[in-house]
């Protein structure tokens, strides 16, 4: 847990490649999920749990996925995040999602649709993405329930 250690490191970090939204979605919903690949994610029946996904990209999908049709496409990436955001919402899992300094309605649409009133767009020129995560922070306290004698 060296804190200065791991910001220097996303410091030192620059993009490279494509972004591949729906694949962070899987990788994140596999965690909260109990089934394989990962296994310990609490079961949906356990009520005391609530599992929550943030979603962050800071561009369009430009990693192409395949599609039930056995075809590659970026289109399909858009299509198959679409389904996991729907297999996330029948889960009770709350999506956030954030566009970070992305203004393209082909992807801002989708990720509205998939947060609903947990949509965030801060621009990339200033503190807005702090805010934006006070502001999930606050979201997700507000429905812990506290109980106390």
């Amino acid at each position: 847990t060296d804190i200065p250690a791991v910001r220097t490191k996303l410091a030192n970090m620059y993009p490279v490649g494509n972004t591949n939204i729906p694949l962070g979605v899987e990788f994140g919903y596999n965690l909260l999920d109990p089934a394989q690949p990962y296994t310990q994610g609490n079961p949906y029946s356990d009520k005391q749990t609530q599992k929550y996904l943030i979603i962050l990209t800071d561009s369009i999908q430009t990693s192409k996925q395949s599609g039930s049709d056995g075809t590659r496409s970026v289109e399909n990436g858009n299509k198959n995040l679409v389904e996991l955001c729907k297999k996330a919402k029948h889960s009770d899992i709350e999506v956030f999602a954030i566009a970070y300094d992305v203004t393209d309605p082909a992807i801002t649409n989708l990720l509205r649709d998939c947060a609903k009133d947990n949509y965030f767009e801060p621009d990339g020129y200033g503190s807005e993405i702090n805010s934006v995560f006070a502001q999930i922070a606050d979201k997700i306290k507000n429905r812990m329930v506290h109980i106390s004698r």
